[in-house]
């Protein structure tokens, strides 16, 4: 499922929120959160345009908001390593939540119709500790907003824009008590559309799909803060861009999603979306990319995930999938991959693991090698 769904779960909890007061639910951490409770079709969000069709992308336009469709996320993550190679991850989200389809007219700045969540992860691989925050607030008084002229997104000090429309290039800032981001990334490879054609279809009914690209590889570079230290850092970023006003279906009881890059300058996405019987559901997908640019797509039959270990949490109980086998006969693929810090769960208004990752394996009888992030979402506690 677009991975980022997880984000979704906001569109339930303020469904019927649409005052002037930010009030959101207490998480309820020692059960988890169920995605299916949340994130159901509503006939209050019948009047946003919904992703049923493919489309022309067009660039740079495409990197803005859509604010016809009812939400929306920019998706940054990425491995980063100082010049003496002590290694960091890195994650910097923004959802959007269009609050109503037909904004309201107010006298009020406060009353923006758009509501902005950002998440922001600092993975310290050598200190084995993960930093994250969240902040949320609605798109008034240029406090939070988004832009089209240059494509950007932002919540007080933390913003997202592109630098260089034409190739593609965005400038990631973020900051808080604890830690800090700069980086300016510089995209290697063009945009690649997901699904079909960019149209990502998640469920059986018709609009239940988003429109989803990626830029695969970005080379990074800037400086990272940890308790008011500066590293400055290189890497490589991957970046998922995604829009629609689709739900998740009611047999469908969450995902887990892998980004990958390699050594060989390949790349690879798969997401499993996981039924309430722990089968994998037929909309699960995903692309392999060549060092080339060019996309091999990606079926639920042609990718076997195997769990081969658990981690659980000692904050909220929830367990989750910690080693993978990942075979793919079509590629002539087999990859390990294993998280770089086990301890890589989300616990603000939405519970879930997502982090930095590393990689190995064969493909065609050679080693391959590399890292990346992998997000697991729908696990409850037992």
């Amino acid at each position: 499922m677009n991975r980022r769904r997880a984000l979704l779960l906001l569109a339930l909890p303020l469904g019927g929120w649409l005052g002037q007061r930010l009030v959101w639910p207490t998480p309820r951490h020692q059960r988890g959160i169920s995605l299916r409770a949340l994130l159901g079709d509503s006939a209050e969000f019948a009047e946003f345009s919904r992703a049923i069709s493919k489309r022309d992308f067009k660039f740079p336009i495409d990197h803005a908001p859509h604010p016809e469709f009812r939400h929306e996320w920019w998706y940054f993550t990425g491995n980063l390593e100082t010049a003496t190679k002590r290694p960091f991850g890195f994650q910097l989200t923004f959802f959007r939540l269009a609050l109503t389809a037909r904004p309201r007219l107010s006298l009020s700045g406060w009353r923006g119709n758009q509501l902005l969540l950002g998440h922001f992860a600092i993975t310290d691989v050598q200190a084995q500790h993960f930093h994250a925050d969240e902040r949320q607030h609605r798109s008034a008084l240029e406090i939070a907003g988004t832009s089209t002229a240059p494509p950007s997104v932002w919540i007080k000090n933390w913003k997202v824009a592109i630098t260089d429309g034409e190739n593609h290039d965005w400038r990631l800032t973020a900051q808080t008590e604890t830690h800090g981001l700069a980086l300016d990334l510089i995209s290697i490879k063009a945009p690649i559309l997901q699904g079909d054609r960019g149209l990502s279809q998640k469920g059986n009914a018709v609009g239940n799909a988003s429109y989803y690209y990626s830029q695969p590889r970005l080379n990074a570079s800037g400086a990272l803060t940890l308790a008011g230290v500066d590293y400055p850092v290189t890497g490589t970023a991957w970046v998922d861009r995604e829009w629609g006003s689709g739900a998740l279906e009611v047999a469908q009881e969450g995902w887990d999603w892998f980004g990958l890059q390699f050594t060989n300058y390949s790349e690879l996405m798969f997401y499993r979306l996981r039924r309430t019987d722990s089968t994998p559901d037929p909309h699960s997908s995903g692309i392999w990319i060549d060092p080339d640019g060019k996309g091999v797509a990606l079926n639920h039959t042609e990718v076997s995930l195997s769990c081969l270990d658990t981690w659980t949490s000692p904050n909220t109980g929830v367990r989750y999938p910690q080693r993978w086998r990942i075979d793919i006969p079509k590629l002539h693929m087999r990859l390990a991959i294993t998280p770089r810090v086990a301890a890589q769960e989300w616990r603000g208004r939405v519970v879930y693991w997502e982090g930095a990752v590393e990689v190995s394996g064969t493909s065609n009888q050679a080693a391959l090698t590399g890292v990346g992030y992998a997000e697991f979402t729908g696990y409850l506690a037992r």
